[in-house]
């Protein structure tokens, strides 16, 4: 219609197009209607239809205010401080899985009858079963809940496998360990009670990390994509990733330094233990959950669209079913389990 053809008390109700660059989807059009106050009426029911069939506008990620407002993928420092705690969750996790694994004799001097090989086969089998819970775990509580939760389950791991061992550590430290040797040789029921505990409680302790750890390694391709830009997933994936195999070569190099005997797995085991908490404290305080404004395009889309992960036995059914998944995989479990038995 004209304008020249229209009332004074014609309304216009313009295009709504935000700024950011097009995306299919991304672009909330009303349509351009322009009529009398006396038509309102006969046009209100089309206005109701085109509310229903035209997509939701972009939305600030977090914001929170219903309202609709420009935003472009971006990231932020902090993705860096997410990237280190998980490789440093990773790396003593793994250090953990293999700390005696260069040190059989002095394990089996320290816990008579017991391997060392037994041990790392009871963390690796509690690890594959707390893998299938990973995705499920982390799609409903979120990255942040499961990283902190699982990294307090480490620490809490790391010390029953350390005991109150830490405690001549600590006094030899301070110069002060003579003075206090009779306590220091106190036992409980056989068992020093300022030294190693119990092989029962070790075992527990290992276990407990090795529920622990698939929250580390299983989730930096979800870390990735949701702090990091597209050209910086790949990097970011691979430094999270290859810190495992640091911790595998920590265990190797400390264990060997410190544990030249059972004082010394002592020491080693303290050490681990004070290390994991820190970390555990620093994931506490500044680990996050989601950056304000998603790091490119597609997460963009996804935090738009409402986007869930499908259950993890759909996934792996949708895995799968997609030609070429198979080799790949089978060529992944080959090089883990040959990298395992040396």
């Amino acid at each position: 219609q004209g304008a020249s053809s229209m009332s004074p008390s014609i309304v216009e109700r313009p295009i709504c197009v935000t700024s950011m660059p097009w995306q299919p989807g991304d672009i909330e059009l009303q349509s351009s209607l322009k009529h009398s106050k006396s038509d309102e009426d006969a046009f209100r029911d089309d206005e109701r239809l085109d509310d229903r069939l035209l997509p939701s506008p972009p939305r600030e990620v977090g914001a929170g205010d219903g309202g609709t407002k420009s935003v472009a993928p971006a990231v932020f420092p902090q993705r860096w401080v997410q990237l280190g705690y998980l490789s440093t969750l990773a790396l003593i996790s793994d250090w953990v899985c293999f700390s005696t694994a260069s040190i059989p004799d002095v394990f089996e001097e320290a816990y008579p009858g017991k391997t060392s090989e037994g041990l790392i086969d009871k963390f690796l089998f509690m690890n594959v079963v707390s893998c299938l819970a990973v995705t499920d775990a982390v799609a409903r509580y979120g990255l942040q809940k499961c990283t902190k939760a699982s990294s307090l389950l480490m620490a809490v791991g790391c010390w029953l496998r350390s005991g109150l061992g830490i405690v001549p550590v600590v006094f030899d430290l301070m110069g002060i360990r003579e003075d206090y040797a009779s306590l220091l040789d106190m036992e409980v029921f056989g068992v020093p009670l300022f030294g190693l505990p119990p092989y029962p409680v070790t075992l527990i302790g290992t276990l407990m990390v090795g529920m622990a750890q698939p929250f580390f390694q299983c989730t930096p391709p979800l870390l990735s994509a949701q702090w990091f830009a597209s050209n910086e997933r790949a990097t970011s994936s691979a430094i999270a990733l290859n810190f495992n195999q640091v911790g595998i070569a920590a265990a190797f190099v400390v264990g060997g330094l410190m544990a030249d005997g059972v004082d010394g797995l002592n020491r080693y085991f303290a050490l681990i233990a004070v290390l994991s908490t820190l970390t555990s404290i620093g994931t506490f305080c500044q680990f996050q959950n989601l950056p304000p404004v998603p790091p490119s395009a597609s997460e963009l889309r996804k935090s738009q669209s409402s986007h869930k992960e499908p259950p993890f036995y759909e996934s792996i059914r949708n895995f799968f079913s997609t030609p070429g998944f198979s080799r790949p995989l089978a060529a992944f479990i080959c090089s883990i389990a040959i990298t395992n038995v040396v």
